[in-house]
């Protein structure tokens, strides 16, 4: 393996690890959200409920917004 095809390896594994860690930005953003309205009695237990397990349920797109009320991107 050449110096080159190490350095593309690593950078390519440097670009997923900052891919991930956006994904879970974004997830904890928009529980947050979720959690905040919660609290501030503007929704019930279970609109917040659904929605977190909507978030974290399985899904091909993560970011996809399925949370009702939720434009914080």
């Amino acid at each position: 393996m050449t110096e080159a095809e190490i350095v593309a390896i690593t950078v390519a594994a440097d670009d997923l690890d900052r891919d991930v860690a956006t994904k879970y930005t974004k997830l904890e953003e928009k529980t947050q959200f979720l959690w905040d309205k919660y609290m501030g009695n503007e929704v019930f237990t279970t609109h917040l409920l659904k929605s977190v397990s909507r978030l974290y349920g399985p899904s091909d797109n993560m970011t996809a917004d399925l949370v009702v009320g939720f434009s914080g991107e």
